[in-house]
């Protein structure tokens, strides 16, 4: 059985909060997180919990989820967001072997 998509009223509700809340950056080192305190779902879901799904802590049964809310992430701003690293920048080789040299 396919998933059921989220309302209307729900992908309204994550472009407004992403235009009023994201700013665009040129830096290339500024990203935008998919999971964790500082990510745009945790942020709309404590906002519009009515507009969350039930699943991700919301309470509405056809609210939008944290994966339907990274792809508006997307969409929005040209990029693909990321995981931060847990042990510094993945492409730094000077955190990389820093972080070999200390164990």
């Amino acid at each position: 059985m396919p998933r059921k998509l989220p309302s209307n009223m729900s992908v309204q509700a994550v472009h407004d909060f992403l235009k009023i809340f994201v700013a665009p950056s040129e830096s290339d080192d500024d990203i935008l997180p998919k999971n964790g305190a500082f990510s745009p779902f945790y942020g709309f879901s404590r906002i519009y919990p009515q507009h969350t799904n039930l699943q991700d802590g919301g309470t509405s049964l056809d609210g939008i989820s944290r994966a339907g809310v990274n792809k508006v992430v997307g969409r929005l701003y040209q990029e693909g967001m990321r995981k931060p690293s847990r042990n510094g920048n993945p492409g730094d080789l000077i955190m990389a072997a820093a972080h070999k040299l200390a164990r």
